[in-house]
Parts: structure tokens; C-alpha cells; sequence
């Protein structure tokens, strides 16, 4: 099972870092908006479809660097897939390439008491993101403790209904 978990995470993060580490665009590619597409005849995994694209972080600069497109001619500057850092389309492609995607299949398929599906992780990401990237720096630096991310509970208390009643 081991191989052919390897074999997925090394076709999702092909599949997922390209538009990161190039254009600095984060997909949002948790399991609901990254769908695995299979070879009919074989079964055999070819690659992801990405389902939606509300979740989109976008560099403007990286991306104007790397394809010459000026996002200010496509969309209005308070829009909020706009990133002021790539530090924020890091957090957010960690937030749903780790923490949902991979983490989940982690879970599901049992590999997690033991460490092999985290060993496995950290292979695909070490041989897919180039170490002097500074997408390198933010997950995978032995110097990095933390990496930025949601905060879940602040989240769920910011958004709950406190007007309660107690009779």
C-alpha cells in the first residue's frame, strides 16, 4: 500500500506545486475541489482536476513575473484572492495540501500511527520543491518550527451565535 500511496502524493503535488512554485497561485486543493482522475482501461492514476477556483490565492507580482499577466487588468485590487506576500498563498496551499487532503488520506488509510504516511510527505515534497525556493523555507527548512495556518477554534467562536438564552 505504501507505493501506491508514494505514487499518489507524488502525482498530486505535481499536479498542485507548479502554479506555487512558478506563478505563486495556490489552488484551493482540498478532496471536495481536487478530483483524482483514473485511466478507465488500466485504473491506473493519471492526474487531478481542479473544481474550483473561489478558493484561489494569487501573488500579483509573482504572477506578473512569470506569465506577464497584470492582474489589475482582470480583476479589481480588493479582491480577495489577492495575496500581499506569498507567504499567504504558502499558508493557504499548506492549509489544503497537507492539513486536508494529504492528512485525511493519511488517516484514512491508517498510515499515521506508525509514520509512514508522513515519511512518505516528506520524500514526494523534499524531491518536488527545490531547496533553494522559498517555498522550501516555509515547510520544509529544519530551522522552521511552524508553519502559518488557520486557527480553527478562533474561527468557530468569531462565527457562533452568542445570543443564547438561558431560562
Amino acid at each position: 500500500m505504501t507505493h501506491q500511496y508514494s505514487r499518489f502524493v507524488s502525482i498530486f503535488l505535481q499536479a498542485v506545486l507548479p502554479p506555487i512554485l512558478c506563478n505563486g497561485v495556490a489552488f484551493e486543493c482540498h478532496p471536495q475541489n481536487c478530483v483524482a482522475r483514473f485511466d478507465i482501461q488500466s485504473k491506473e492514476l493519471k492526474g487531478f482536476i481542479i473544481l474550483d477556483f473561489g478558493g484561489l490565492r494569487i501573488h500579483p507580482p509573482t504572477l506578473k513575473a512569470s506569465t506577464g499577466l497584470d492582474l489589475d487588468d482582470v480583476m479589481p485590487p480588493q479582491y480577495s484572492v489577492r495575496a500581499k506576500t506569498l507567504d499567504q498563498v504558502y499558508a493557504r496551499s499548506y492549509h489544503t495540501i497537507v492539513h486536508n487532503h494529504l492528512q485525511r488520506l493519511i488517516r484514512v488509510l491508517q498510515l499515521h500511527y506508525n509514520g509512514l504516511g508522513w515519511k512518505v510527505v516528506r520524500e514526494q515534497l523534499s524531491k518536488n520543491i527545490p531547496i533553494d525556493h522559498p517555498l522550501y523555507d516555509a515547510w520544509l527548512s529544519p530551522s522552521r518550527r511552524t508553519v502559518p495556518g488557520k486557527a480553527f477554534m478562533l474561527m468557530r467562536t468569531l462565527s457562533m451565535n452568542w445570543n443564547v438564552s438561558c431560562s
